[in-house]
């Protein structure tokens, strides 16, 4: 596909319909979880460090969870 594989889309504003399908469709296929870390860590090491990667802190902690399962699980 030309141009890098994106499709162009014009945003047409809120439809509360289309947020209720989204809503509808994360809950059937994600699951949230949430993660405590004490409060010195997270600003002391976890925030810099995703600040300094320019990403946001869910997706790193995402990442690494991926990366780990996958190394765990595909010896």
């Amino acid at each position: 596909m030309k141009g890098g594989g994106f499709i162009a889309y014009e945003y047409k504003g809120y439809n509360p319909a289309n947020s209720k399908h989204v809503k509808k469709y994360r809950k059937s296929h994600y699951k949230e979880i949430n993660v405590s870390f004490p409060l010195a860590y997270y600003e002391d090491e976890l925030k810099p460090l995703c600040e300094y990667l320019n990403l946001p802190v869910s997706t790193f902690i995402r990442d690494c969870v991926v990366r780990e399962v996958d190394r765990i699980t595909k010896k």
